[in-house]
């Protein structure tokens, strides 16, 4: 009981750390794991008696084949409680003891007429009767019965040869196991102190733990500007940032289109001044040309036809391009000027740095907050480990380590007594051994010799002394047989009463727990308690604590709490949720303000100069009337061509003044060509290229919505405005083509919603045209949001027109802006909550493995289970039934086996000896009759009375006879 009180006392730790409410966090913490180092016992909690245990188990087989009766629990019941009365209940004993008792019976039985027999047979013998008579009668069957009975003699010896291994090996197995018990009983006690010195250990480490939540939060702390002010960056930059990449992609753009058309407007500078230059130099050269043809040689008829040719195609000699009615780009540059004054790229910038500059300020605001809740925790940490102080561990362990000292003090002393007896006992196994050994060795060597000297051609009384000394071994086996062979069977039968009533009564209700069950059974140890362990532990005998679940949860290494069951005693999972010290922690965190000041996106200057952009009138340029003046030829005619062809007729024409003046006026049409014609068309292709550049940039407004504020958004036209060729239904399909109008929403839908980004994706419309060097045939395959039909989609809308884009652009900037307002601070708390349920998550887990350890791990019992297993299945059942059972199993079929073998030697012994007489016959060469058989004697020998003798020169012929007629006599 004081262990248990002192363990109770270690569970006091969570009164100094306990809280009512619940675990407000499932947050499980990565990298803060705990684990109760492992204890190392020495003794082994099995065990193996290795290649014997084969033959344990055939005994076990035996006994209970002997035995087969089922463990009388009632018996033993009713023995524990003193009810049971074996004058008037003998035969329920008799009935489970009926085995063992007839086999016991027949071992006295063989015990009292073994030397009786032995007795009456010598008595026998000693009367020529019983085969004592040395005479060997002749038989037909003699040699066969010999190799009968040696093999069957042999089988026997080598079973019986089997039965004395077994039994020496044995008892030695015994004595050697009997030797290590003072080690298996050091190792027990060493495991059990170490369990007792293990456990102030492990408070200490449960308690030390709480250094590690405590470090994990502290990184937390440290880096909270990254743990929050990122967290509050992360939630706003998807909303946030694509806003500002459109508001400087737009900057971007603007700029990129202000200076288009300062070259434009360059280049139509220029080109105007080339084409009036172009248009009187080509006035010239016709009015010249007209003056050559009034030359009288154009009179001549040859020359006429050929002058009348010329002088009608100078209609063409004129320039076809007129950039006089294209008007001036300097107002739309200089209002572009005007509004790109101010740099909306450096605003931009400015809301970007105070999107960054969030970690920063939550680190700057939660610095003294920071300080102050690092102490909180120092402070909690130093209250943890003060409570190994608080537990008087130490004394509760010393009255057990006590009473282990005292347990192994006492085995110590009669310890030794014991080995004595095993001495003794080892001893006396040993001599029966010895005994049977020295039977087994005269049946061999009798068997030996009598083998080896037999031989098949000499008489029984002419048999060889090796043969002779084979019979004599055989027989005096058989003697000691009986007169050993009781002893042996005595040994047999009192170890075979004990280790077999030990086996069935011990060692295997404990193997299968039926021991275990007998004592949990209700009433059985105390009258008043229905379950005597939890009665005696808990103080509450209605609690299911059994003997067996003890012993089963102790084997399974379970710590004291869960096997000892003493939740009904202290109720760790009621009270470990969380501690008075986490709601510290909590009303701490709560104290964590942090504000961040509203983040504005674009000043009042930004957000002017957005409004202005959209009445910049870059939109309204004829863009057509700059495309067309461009695209045509300077001149009407190939001046190439046309001057080429003038040299061809003047080489028709007679050598003269007028095809001198033709030939010069045609290299005066080259020159222009060259010099001013090619300069042009150059200028012209630049510009139209330019202007094309522009065009598709800010074409297809007016050609897709009826004014620059009609914006698609989600199948729905902002300022209920419809547009121009577009399907809405198709765009939103649950809204029929009748309803094409909404009005502006209030709140920002969330920007992965949109199918489009607000950056500048430019795509042409079928309405505007391609970019210099694309084609129609690149919408083959168009990309997502768009769609090939007459009309536009929603995402060429809001991308072909700088109005559509900068409407777009202000809208979003206003919801998103309205949104930092609304949900800034919003985010801030969350943030704020997310961090402080992190913090309180690493001592919430750090309390359920407290709470785990102390009722699975803590104080784990299984050095108790293995020393109970020590004591009764090692040392009782493994040390000395096992090999005390195998002894008598092998001794027994060894004594056993000796009464044949006895009846097999006797026998055998009448082939080895020497006889004193024999069967002889004559022969009658004459007649062939039959001679009487008669005794031949050897000299010096009495003979039998009423035997005549022949001489011994006529046995040859007698036995050759009778070999002859196959025929014997016998007396």
């Amino acid at each position: 009981m004081a262990l248990l009180l002192g363990f109770l006392l270690l569970l006091g730790l969570c009164e100094d750390t306990m809280s009512e409410e619940p675990s407000s966090s499932q947050y499980r913490p990565g990298g803060l794991e705990f684990q109760l180092p492992p204890t190392s016992y020495q003794t082994s909690d099995s065990y193996d008696p290795g290649p014997a245990g084969l033959f344990f188990h055939i005994v076990r087989l035996f006994v209970q084949i002997v035995q087969p009766n089922a463990f009388p629990e009632d018996i033993l019941r009713k023995t524990i409680q003193k009810k049971f009365d074996p004058s008037k209940e003998y035969d329920k004993i008799i009935y489970y003891e009926i085995g063992i008792i007839i086999c016991a019976a027949l071992g006295l039985l063989f015990v009292v007429l073994m030397p009786l027999v032995g007795f009456f047979f010598c008595l026998c013998r000693c009367c020529n009767k019983c085969g004592g008579e040395m005479h060997q009668r002749q038989k037909r069957s003699g040699p066969f019965l010999k190799k009968c009975y040696t093999i069957s003699l042999l089988v026997i010896c080598v079973f019986i040869s089997i039965g004395i291994i077994y039994g020496f090996a044995a008892n030695q197995y015994m004595r050697t196991r009997v030797e290590e018990t003072r080690k298996l009983s050091d190792s027990n006690f060493n495991d059990l102190r170490t369990l007792l010195n293990v456990v102030p250990g492990q408070i200490d480490y449960i308690l030390d733990q709480f250094t590690h939540p405590k470090e994990k939060a502290f990184d937390d702390l440290d880096n909270i500007n990254s743990l929050v002010g990122d967290g509050i960056y992360e939630h706003l930059k998807p909303k946030v940032l694509p806003v500002l990449k459109d508001i400087k992609d737009l900057a971007k753009d603007m700029k990129a289109n202000r200076d288009t058309l300062v070259q434009v407007n360059t280049v139509l500078t220029d080109v105007k001044h080339s084409s009036a230059y172009l248009r009187t130099s080509l006035r010239d050269v016709k009015t010249s040309m007209e003056q050559t043809l009034t030359d009288p040689q154009c009179s001549f008829p040859a020359v006429a036809p050929t002058c009348n040719s010329i002088r009608k195609s100078l209609s063409v000699l004129d320039d076809s391009a007129n950039f006089d009615h294209l008007p001036s780009l300097d107002g739309h540059i200089t209002q572009l000027d005007g509004l790109l004054q101010t740099d909306l790229s450096s605003l931009v910038q400015k809301a970007n740095e105070s999107l960054s500059n969030i970690p920063e300020e939550v680190q700057n605001q939660t610095r003294d907050f920071i300080t102050e809740f690092k102490k909180t925790l120092n402070s909690i940490q130093s209250d943890v480990k003060n409570i190994s102080t608080k537990i008087p561990i130490q004394k509760t362990l010393s009255s057990f380590v006590r009473y282990i000292n005292n347990s192994e003090d006492y085995i110590l002393h009669y310890l030794p007594t014991m080995e004595e007896c095993d001495s003794y006992r080892w001893l006396v196994c040993l001599v029966v051994c010895c005994l049977l050994t020295l039977i087994l060795t005269f049946y061999l060597l009798g068997l030996l010799c009598g083998t080896l000297g037999y031989d098949q051609n000499a008489t029984p009384t002419r048999r060889g002394c090796v043969s002779n000394t084979g019979g004599l071994l055989l027989m005096v086996g058989a003697g000691f047989s009986f007169f050993f062979s009781w002893m042996a069977m005595t040994t047999v039968v009192l170890t075979f009463v004990a280790g077999g009533n030990m086996e069935k009564l011990v060692c295997e209700p404990y193997r299968n727990k039926k021991l275990f069950q007998v004592l949990d059974t209700p009433y059985l140890l105390n009258e008043d308690w229905k379950y005597y362990l939890s009665g005696l532990v808990l103080n509450k005998p209605d609690v299911n604590l059994t003997f067996e679940q003890v012993y089963s949860d102790c084997k399974e290494n379970k710590g004291l709490y869960a096997t000892l069951k003493l939740d009904h005693i202290y109720n760790v999972s009621e009270q470990l949720n969380i501690t008075k010290h986490t709601g510290d922690i909590n009303s701490n965190l709560e104290n964590m303000n942090i504000r961040i000041e509203d983040i504005e996106l674009l000043d009042k200057t930004g957000m002017k100069t957005l409004m202005d952009l959209r009445s910049s009138g870059i939109d309204d340029i004829d863009y057509a009337a700059y495309l067309n003046a461009t695209e045509r030829s300077p001149t009407r005619v190939n001046l190439i061509s046309f001057a080429n062809d003038i040299q061809r007729k003047a080489n028709q024409l007679p050598s003269g003044r007028l095809k001198t003046s033709l030939k010069s006026h045609a290299d005066t049409l080259i020159n222009i060509h060259q010099n001013q014609v090619i300069p042009l068309q150059n200028s012209m292709s630049t510009m139209n290229k330019q202007m094309k550049t522009l065009h598709y940039r800010t074409s297809g407004l007016k050609k897709t919505c009826v004014s620059a504020d009609c914006i698609l958004a989600y199948g729905c036209l902002l300022n209920g405005k419809p547009c121009v060729g577009v399907d809405s239904a198709r765009v939103d399909g649950r809204r029929p083509p009748s309803q094409r109008h909404c009005s502006l929403q209030a709140s920002l839908p969330s920007a992965h919603k949109f199918p489009f980004s607000l950056g500048n994706r430019h795509r042409a419309s079928p309405a505007a045209p391609h970019p210099p060097g694309s084609s129609r045939s690149g919408d083959a395959h168009p990309r997502p949001g768009s769609q090939s039909r007459e009309g536009v989609t929603t995402h060429e809308l809001l991308e072909q027109s700088p109005l559509v884009r900068v409407s777009t652009t202000i809208f979003f900037l206003n919801s998103t802006q309205d949104f930092l307002t609304s949900q800034l601070s919003k985010i801030v708390v969350e943030e704020s909550k997310q961090f402080g349920s992190k913090i309180i998550s690493y001592f919430e887990w750090y309390l359920q493995w407290v709470e785990m350890t102390i009722t699975q791990q803590f104080a784990a019992c299984k050095p108790a289970a293995t020393a109970v297993d020590s004591a009764v299945n090692v040392f009782l059942c493994s040390y000395i039934v096992d090999p005390l059972n195998l002894f008598w199993f092998g001794m027994g079929k060894a004594t056993m086996l000796l009464l044949p073998a006895v009846i097999f030697a006797v026998k055998l012994a009448k082939y080895f000896r020497r006889m004193y007489s024999e069967d002889v016959y004559e022969d009658d060469p004459v007649n062939k009759v039959q001679s009487k058989p008669r005794v031949q004697t050897v000299p010096g020998v009495q003979t039998v009375p009423m035997v005549q003798t022949v001489p011994m020169k006529n046995m040859r012929h007698a036995n050759s006879r009778a070999r002859a007629e196959q025929g014997t006599q016998t007396i």
